[in-house]
């Protein structure tokens, strides 16, 4: 049985062992990637890990160039990250001391001096600054040279695949994507959203045409034919991309890789040994497999960057959640308030789930109404990548992954049954889409309650048909319906 069905199993402690000691280590662009968003000493002890295991190493070419294309953005977000943590600690100490002021300690026969106070924060507040500065001080520059593209070029020279010859063999390379996608065959199904705007559906390389939708389906039939080329019998790959398009999930619980793409490397390329990780599983088991030294911290902070934020709200409302992220998540809330309260003063009733500066409690986590619009915000990130509320009274949010930015507006419903979408909700949001927003613009449904028929299949191809046609007719960039239930938000369909 095993044999058939080898998707289902996961390797045997004799052949992970083979595995580590001979297999072919490849690379997702991801992983390359998160370099840049690593902290110094988790990305040394991650390279130094690499560096033992580099006779081995082999990357698909359009692994290599989406590593290329995207380096400078990486780059940037993350300067901007370190420039945010900077304003905010420099701004922060001023904000609490007018808290302070306001409670009027002095006067209320405490014996508690409030100049003391404030000055020891003062202390606090500038070793803060200090460290803020220095992380952003040390984060790359676009125009800086790059000691981290250096290494890669180290680790991985002569380890690249060949560019497609010429467009014919592109194309054979994404042959058949949208009828594998429409069958949920992995990998890059979950990617079918970006084929949907024709300004952003395709980019030029060498003078070949690629379609974006399929660059997961690219850099997999790649492998594979480099596998078959080359007789290989042992292939990890090490990705960043945790979507089920990759993984096969049970019960909340990854299990392994996508059973289909278990199968279809050892059919096609007479592969014996497929198994994936995770960068954070990857070094967690090299430490012990390869004795390379890395850190318990470097661990944690690897999988920090790797994992989703889904999946670290995944037990909202009783999760742990970092100081960290509630700070930012409030700083940028807050923000988003008054800049809307000036249009929208009705909005101002979203500033109670804040009244009580009870946002941070003993064990930092959320009550399930402070939590909704941070879980929401999380759960775009996981869509769209890298979000923001917006600066203007509309859209909500905006994606900064795409130039330019792409709107996100989410709309609310209290039943995806109420899935009504007229010319004239249209005609409201065509107006504020040309008063602040350009035409690049995505709608959100998120619907407040579950239903067990929200999980028919019947149901799904309806209401598929339905976010197609609301997205044809009104020329939407995307349309996504998700749900909240059981603290969490699931998506249910996306064109």
């Amino acid at each position: 049985m095993k044999k058939s069905f080898a998707g289902f199993y996961a390797p045997s402690e004799a052949e992970f062992q083979k595995l580590w000691e001979e297999g072919t280590i490849i690379f997702d662009a991801n992983v390359l990637l998160d370099l840049y968003r690593y902290p110094k000493t988790a990305r040394e002890e991650f390279i130094a890990a690499l560096e033992k295991l580099k006779d081995r190493f082999w990357i698909p070419h359009h692994v290599a160039l989406e590593f290329q294309r995207n380096r400078l953005s990486v780059i940037s977000n993350e300067k901007k990250s370190t420039e945010d943590a900077y304003k905010y600690a420099s701004t922060l100490i001023s904000d609490v001391q007018k808290k302070i002021d306001s409670l009027q300690i002095d006067k209320r026969g405490l014996n508690i001096s409030a100049e003391e106070l404030i000055e020891s924060l003062h202390k606090a507040n500038t070793k803060f600054i200090d460290a803020a500065k220095a992380a952003h001080d040390q984060q790359l520059d676009i125009s800086s040279s790059d000691p981290i593209r250096e290494k890669i070029d180290f680790l991985f020279a002569e380890k690249v695949g060949s560019c497609p010859a010429n467009q014919e063999a592109l194309d054979k390379l994404m042959h058949g994507g949208d009828e594998r996608y429409a069958l949920k065959i992995p990998p890059g199904y979950k990617d079918e959203g970006k084929g949907k705007n024709p300004n952003e559906a395709t980019f030029i390389f060498n003078k070949l045409k690629y379609g974006r939708k399929f660059g997961d389906l690219i850099f997999w039939r790649q492998l594979i034919n480099y596998a078959k080329e080359n007789k290989v019998k042992g292939v990890m790959l090490i990705t960043a991309d945790n979507k089920e398009d990759w993984w096969h999930n049970e019960f909340g619980r990854t299990i392994g890789p996508h059973p289909e793409l278990t199968h279809e490397i050892m059919s096609e390329a007479n592969v014996e040994i497929f198994w994936m990780y995770s960068p954070s599983n990857f070094i967690r088991h090299a430490s012990n497999r390869i004795d390379a030294k890395v850190s318990d911290a470097s661990v944690k902070e690897i999988e920090d960057v790797s994992l989703s934020a889904v999946e670290n709200l995944s037990n909202i409302p009783n999760a742990t959640i970092s100081r960290q992220d509630l700070a930012k998540f409030q700083d940028e809330f807050n923000a988003w308030l008054q800049t809307n309260e000036k249009i929208a003063p009705k909005r101002k009733i979203i500033r109670s789930w804040f009244a009580n500066n009870d946002v941070f409690n003993n064990n930092w986590s959320m009550t399930r109404d402070k939590n909704r619009h941070f879980k929401t915000l999380m759960f775009l990130k996981t869509i769209f990548g890298t979000v923001t509320f917006n600066e203007e009274p509309f859209p909500k949010f905006a994606s900064l992954n795409e130039s330019p930015p792409l709107g996100i507006e989410v709309i609310s419903k209290k039943d995806l049954f109420e899935l009504s979408y007229d010319d004239d909700m249209h005609s409201e949001i065509d107006i504020k889409r040309k008063l602040f927003w350009g035409d690049k613009l995505s709608i959100v449904f998120l619907v407040e309650k579950n239903n067990a028929t929200y999980h028919d299949v019947s149901f799904h191809l309806f209401i598929k048909d339905e976010i197609n046609s609301i997205a044809n007719k009104y020329d939407y960039s995307s349309v996504v319906v998700a749900i909240e239930h059981n603290d969490k938000i699931e998506l249910i369909a996306r064109t």
